[in-house]
């Protein structure tokens, strides 16, 4: 097939061009010219002559839309079709599953990335941050103690002995008042 894209292997480009022409992608895309990964597994797993391919791939489409009409919480973005996809079917090493021999995941190492080892670098960043910030205010606080005992040690005539700094950790000693 001509004009291969260069980021595309040339058995991927013949696939997807061999699909591209079929009437049943053809018909999918003239509804609003987009089809996701749930209603494409749905076209290669469901024949309305034949029904479903097997009870399977009815149930892992039940499971598929009701993830995808599950409340999202506030603040958390909703799972893509793909991503849902992926959690029903699961991940195989080569291809994405349930989209057949055509399209392949991404080989560099950005598509190795999985959620958790995303999530554990934000979790390293935020602690370096943390640890910054408890670096920053532990200094601000010896300042502040410098400072008050400079004021205290001005201000009020007390023996080398009491002039020790005050933290602001301090407890006053408890007296036997019973």
């Amino acid at each position: 097939m001509k004009n291969c894209p260069t980021d595309i292997k040339q058995d991927d480009w013949d696939w997807l061009c061999q699909y591209w022409s079929t009437p049943e992608f053809q018909r999918s895309i003239t509804k609003d010219n987009t089809q996701g990964e749930i209603e494409l597994y749905y076209d290669t797993h469901y024949s309305e002559k034949k029904g479903w391919v097997n009870d399977e791939a009815l149930t892992r489409y039940e499971r598929m839309l009701q993830i995808k009409e599950q409340l999202v919480p506030e603040g958390s973005e909703a799972p893509t079709e793909l991503e849902i996809l992926q959690e029903v079917l699961g991940k195989s090493r080569g291809y994405i599953r349930g989209l057949g021999h055509g399209p392949k995941p991404a080989t560099s190492y950005s598509a190795h990335l999985t959620l958790v080892d995303i999530e554990s670098i934000a979790l390293r960043e935020q602690i370096q941050k943390q640890e910054q910030e408890l670096l920053d205010m532990r200094a601000r606080l010896s300042q502040i103690e410098a400072l008050m005992h400079k004021f205290v040690s001005n201000q009020v005539d007390i023996s080398p002995q009491q002039a020790e700094p005050a933290t602001m950790f301090s407890m006053p000693t408890p007296t036997n008042n019973i």
